[in-house]
């Protein structure tokens, strides 16, 4: 049983970019699965770019954020026990 070629543009591809700036996991996420479904010809490869960009972005902002939080965590700390002890005052 051969499968019928899709026609059209999927939504699934401009979701995943959309998502890669919004959520980047989710972005990675639906854009391996567009990417998926493209190759296995469920739906047209008429966006393969930018599934392929989601991807890529999503990975990127989710590496960015990840160091953010790590360089950012020891002062977030400092904050919050300066904050809750009183901050100056002695």
């Amino acid at each position: 049983m051969s499968k019928a070629t899709p026609s059209g543009k999927s939504f699934l591809p401009v979701l995943a970019f959309v998502l890669a700036f919004v959520i980047p996991i989710a972005g990675i996420i639906t854009g391996h699965s567009a990417l998926n479904q493209m190759y296995r010809g469920e739906i047209p490869d008429a966006n393969i770019g930018l599934a392929k960009a989601a991807v890529i972005l999503g990975w990127v902002f989710t590496i960015v954020l990840a160091l953010l939080l790590i360089l950012f965590s020891p002062w977030l700390y400092f904050l919050v026990v300066f904050l809750i002890s009183g901050g100056w005052a002695v």
